[in-house]
């Protein structure tokens, strides 16, 4: 029990130095994500559908953006931990503590999941004050839409993981877009729903 309380203890204490320098950067990302939603629902919404693109599209694309903003957010996370790593190794310190490395593992994946979804909440409120009827909530079910939520940014957090696992050095950090990223996000049914594609 002891062993237990301690592994928890420390865990939690680990998950909030993360969450207290993250603080310093949220604004930005929130800022950057405004921008890069706003961007992207105007030029599919608006200018695409004058090509011939579905007037529906922009709706779907901007459920999409829900994940994608925090899928991006896999580079800033591996680009971060593979220069740790070759760099001031501030993770050896986390290593060194009286638990189990998995549990920091853990720690580092649910601290990733936690910074790549957490800002991405505001992309729902702008698409629908960008869309308006365009973008109907009638069929929203908040519980599948948490569910959905939680396990696509626990799957960040441990991609990013992955990635840091493949991704040598700095010099090799361009694979994470080149070789995972981008096929993931343009294959992955962001761009289009899984019907088109199997049709």
């Amino acid at each position: 029990k002891s062993k237990i309380k301690t592994y928890t203890k420390t865990f939690f204490h680990l998950l909030k130095t993360d969450m207290v320098i993250y603080k310093d950067v949220i604004v930005s990302r929130l800022i950057d994500i405004i921008i890069w939603t706003t961007t992207l629902i105007l030029v599919t919404s608006y200018v695409l559908p004058q090509l011939g693109l579905t007037p529906t599209y922009g709706a779907f694309f901007a459920s999409g953006l829900i994940f994608s903003a925090g899928y991006w957010h896999i580079w800033s996370i591996a680009s971060n931990f593979v220069a740790d790593i070759n760099g001031p190794k501030t993770i050896n310190h986390n290593l060194t503590l009286p638990v189990p490395n998995s549990l920091v593992l853990i720690k580092q994946i649910i601290s990733s999941a936690i910074q790549s979804g957490l800002p991405t909440l505001i992309i729902l409120p702008i698409g629908k004050l960008l869309l308006l009827k365009r973008f109907p909530l009638t069929n929203f079910s908040f519980f599948k839409f948490s569910i959905i939520f939680i396990l696509s940014n626990l799957f960040v957090g441990a991609f990013s993981m992955f990635i840091v696992s493949v991704v040598k050095d700095m010099n090799h950090i361009g694979k994470i877009g080149v070789r995972f990223m981008f096929p993931l996000w343009f294959l992955g049914g962001s761009q289009f729903s899984w019907l088109t594609l199997h049709t």
